[in-house]
């Protein structure tokens, strides 16, 4: 049932079922990764990272637990965190450009913006049309008042996005 209300997008519900299921089967490593997934979606992030930490545990889908642990740290403001599960998941799966994206976006929280380009160069050599990529290197170049470069990331996003629709 946790399934179906968590598609109807009744999370709460959700949480109370996959409460019941690890009640009845706390071995059941899915219904952990699946409860931290409602709790991400409430915004309740610490408990998404129990959940997401217990999923890993139990070594279920560690690249999908990785990832979205780290998304959790993300929200949270904890991004040593965050870079760590995001290198972990891009370990587990290096031909994924997007956790070069999602580490470059951490970069950019803290505010280190040529590290955060470095990892937006990776994530565009692997895919150079992921288009979301361009927006954060563009922002990553303003805020190194560098607006050229900005403004021709920004052009080629908008260039993709439209293509991709």
């Amino acid at each position: 049932m946790g399934v179906a209300y968590y598609s109807t997008g009744n999370y709460a519900m959700a949480i109370l079922n996959y409460d019941k299921a690890i009640s009845l089967n706390p071995n059941y490593a899915a219904t952990y990764g699946n409860r931290g997934s409602s709790y991400f979606n409430l915004k309740d992030y610490e408990f998404a990272v129990k959940d997401f930490t217990k999923q890993i545990e139990f070594n279920y889908k560690p690249n999908t637990a990785y990832g979205s642990r780290g998304w959790s740290y993300y929200n949270l403001k904890k991004y040593n965190e965050a870079l760590k599960d995001f290198e972990e998941a891009h370990k587990l799966n290096p031909t994924a450009p997007r956790y070069y994206h999602f580490i470059g976006l951490v970069y950019s929280a803290m505010a280190k913006y040529e590290i955060a380009i470095e990892n937006y160069d990776k994530a565009l050599e692997m895919d150079a049309n992921y288009y979301e990529v361009y927006k954060d290197r563009g922002t990553a170049y303003k805020n190194l008042n560098q607006p050229q470069r900005a403004q021709i990331d920004f052009d080629k996003f908008d260039e993709l996005q439209k293509k991709a629709r």
